[in-house]
């Protein structure tokens, strides 16, 4: 499953990042393997808006 695959206010846990395809900002963001987060809402043009615990 992937981040495009959640429905909203789905929990999810991160298993594997392509470290090499995840741009910087995420990185920053702490957003890696083992870090839940949840699916809030589709932005404009398919982009998603989630929440990292």
């Amino acid at each position: 499953m992937t981040l495009i695959d959640l429905s909203k206010n789905q929990k999810a846990i991160i298993t594997k990042c392509q470290k090499n395809e995840l741009p910087l900002k995420l990185i920053e963001m702490s957003c890696v393997e083992g870090v839940e987060i949840t699916f809030i809402n589709r932005a404009p043009f398919g982009a998603l808006y989630y929440n990292m615990l």
